[in-house]
């Protein structure tokens, strides 16, 4: 996980409209026993999007793709892979992304 994930977990996952919402502090006290297991790795945001060695703006279709786009960079940045329930995550965006680095979920 990295900062970002954890706070969408923690924004998402305590909204009144989510089915059996808990408090952000319940929440984050799960989400610290689960990224305590030897299988997390946590990585630092240690990009920027401003980085055009990192990112092909070009290739950036629109505003719903700046979030996939940063978490993939990370997962390339890291060695690792980026997983998703969105098929139209766009490899070329960021410019050392191979296969390898994504996956999509279901």
């Amino acid at each position: 996980s990295c900062p970002l994930t954890q706070n969408g977990v923690i924004r998402i996952m305590s909204q009144p409209s989510y089915p059996n919402p808990l408090t952000p502090a319940l929440i984050a006290e799960r989400l610290a026993e689960a990224t305590a297991t030897a299988w997390h790795e946590f990585w630092p945001d240690d990009i920027s999007l401003l980085d055009r060695e990192i990112l092909n703006w070009d290739a950036v279709l629109g505003s719903r793709q700046i979030t996939d786009c940063f978490l993939l960079a990370m997962a390339v940045q890291h060695q690792g892979r980026f997983a998703s329930f969105d098929q139209r995550v766009n490899l070329r965006a960021v410019r050392s992304a191979e296969p390898q680095h994504f996956v999509i979920i279901g």
